[in-house]
């Protein structure tokens, strides 16, 4: 891993130097060879993560067939849970379900929701906004992870 990588959330565009539909070498040029990979479905290899363990980092790449203009995995999604982590200047991970709902409304992300397709276990919540590709995940109330992933440019107005 490259020192001094900037963990910088940007919603609209990925995590510090890293973007939305940067290649999987593009990747590693920038992080250096992952940890962990997997090939999330090995039959098609259209999905795979990497998982950097120092920086608390997983990075999804996803092959969309449909856009003619790129081919081969690109960066589709983050999993964060590094409390260096910050989103509009402040560090997310670690701060109570309150604040973190009150953060994000102040940007205009509103309409959270609770996953029903997860199991309730005790202590633990994940919430989700799906128009925006964001799912926060608390235990006993304080965020531990954040996900975040491209919103195409049909699924902004939807």
């Amino acid at each position: 891993m490259r020192k001094g990588f900037q963990q910088v959330i940007d919603l609209a565009n990925g995590f510090g130097s890293l973007k939305f539909g940067l290649a999987m070498q593009d990747v590693e040029n920038i992080l250096g060879h992952p940890d962990e990979t997997e090939l999330i479905d090995p039959e098609t290899g259209m999905s795979a993560d990497w998982h950097y363990r120092l920086l608390k980092l997983h990075v999804g790449f996803f092959d969309d067939p449909t856009d003619v203009r790129r081919h081969g995995l690109q960066v589709a999604s983050f999993l964060i849970g590094s409390q260096s982590a910050t989103l509009w200047g402040i560090r997310v991970v670690g701060l109570g379900k309150l604040e973190i709902l009150r953060l994000f409304d102040e940007h205009g992300y509103l309409g959270f929701t609770v996953r029903a397709d997860h199991p309730v276990v005790r202590g633990y919540e994940t919430l989700r906004l799906d128009k925006s590709h964001i799912t926060l995940d608390f235990h006993n109330g304080i965020l531990r992870r954040m996900l975040w992933g491209l919103v195409h440019d049909n699924e902004r107005t939807a």
